[in-house]
């Protein structure tokens, strides 16, 4: 969404030259939130989640360089290099590489172990619902919890393993988080907290899920959800400053000249705080680089994005939103509704 989105701002602000759009995925550009949601029910189709219509790319002049990977940046020359061999070099190059999902540390290669980032972990982990298995989670955040709910959906026996006390505790506080997870648990999802996972066990395809503790839970698909970081281990000698991300200042400028990074590995200098921070949201992700296309075109007057973040996360019949940083908060305060009615506001302050 990062790239898509600078592409359309260059044109919305004017600009006339050429844009490439390199992605390593062979299939045009999609939105990844339904990944793990409406993408692993039944109604979903293929095309479903693609980003723009068929047409979009060509009528707008950006060219898609697909199923090609960029394996590496020259950034004094603004040059890039394709796993195929080609190299490009560019008035300007935009890095929205995203992220890349964590892994078990001992995580056996093993038939029904998946995560879920891409179109083909969505259709490998649906196709795998159709056989009925017995589903466990690893990590209690966003992802593992959307799985959950699409997995109890279809009737599947589902069980989270968090590590911690208390599944997005740590994002949204222990009163909305333990909304959430009530709600989970009424329809039918079991939670295993306080406890790792020490192995994933199978001899070609997986048999169950070894706990920290050395109890060991039957599984057929075992779903690991612990979060990402960003793709910019091949940036590591570019010149680039690198931290938690590309780091840029609050428009999305790199430390070198004609370099420019944007979502999900981009820390952007958060105005209200001054530090480079790095946001991994579908609207976070989709200002930076509206925000950038402009830039690129009017250097002397560049823009930045809102400075306030928004996420969603949907799950069984709820929508739950976020507006601002809640991790953190001094004081959380219902405002609306019941923390047990799948219906309420609460207000979070520092």
């Amino acid at each position: 969404v990062a790239g898509v989105s600078t592409a359309d701002g260059l044109r919305a602000a004017g600009y006339q030259g050429r844009i490439r759009l390199v992605d390593a995925e062979p299939v045009e550009p999609y939105d990844k939130p339904p990944l793990s949601k409406q993408a692993l029910g039944l109604a979903w189709q293929v095309g479903d989640g693609a980003l723009r219509k068929p047409n979009h790319y060509a009528d707008n002049g950006i060219e898609l360089l697909l199923g090609r990977a960029v394996v590496g940046l020259d950034a004094g020359r603004r040059l890039v290099r394709l796993s195929d061999g080609e190299t490009i070099t560019a008035g300007a190059v935009v890095l929205a590489v995203g992220a890349i999902p964590r892994r078990l540390v001992e995580e056996p290669v093993l038939a029904g172990v998946h995560t879920v980032r891409v179109l083909a972990d969505a259709n490998a982990i649906r196709t795998a619902f159709a056989a009925r298995p017995r589903v466990v989670i690893v990590g209690g955040g966003f992802i593992g919890l959307e799985v959950a709910s699409a997995a109890r959906a279809r009737g599947l026996d589902v069980t989270v393993v968090e590590l911690t006390d208390q599944p997005l505790g740590a994002v949204l506080g222990h009163a909305s988080a333990a909304a959430v997870t009530d709600m989970h648990r009424d329809e039918g999802v079991q939670f295993e907290t306080n406890v790792g996972v020490e192995t994933i066990l199978g001899t070609d395809a997986v048999g169950g899920v070894q706990l920290s503790d050395g109890r060991v839970l039957d599984a057929d698909l075992v779903v690991v959800g612990l979060g990402v970081a960003p793709a910019i281990g091949w940036l590591t000698y570019s010149g680039l400053r690198i931290g938690n991300g590309v780091v840029c200042d609050e428009y999305g400028r790199t430390n070198v000249a004609g370099i420019y990074a944007a979502g999900d590995a981009a820390a952007w200098v958060d105005p209200l705080t001054g530090r480079p921070t790095r946001t991994e949201h579908w609207t976070t992700a989709q200002q930076h680089g509206t925000a950038l296309g402009h830039t690129i075109v009017h250097p002397a007057a560049p823009r930045r994005p809102p400075s306030v973040p928004y996420f969603w996360s949907d799950q069984f019949d709820v929508r739950l939103q976020s507006l601002g940083r809640p991790a953190g908060a001094d004081e959380i305060v219902l405002q609306h509704g019941g923390w047990h009615t799948r219906d309420f506001v609460a207000l979070y302050r520092k």
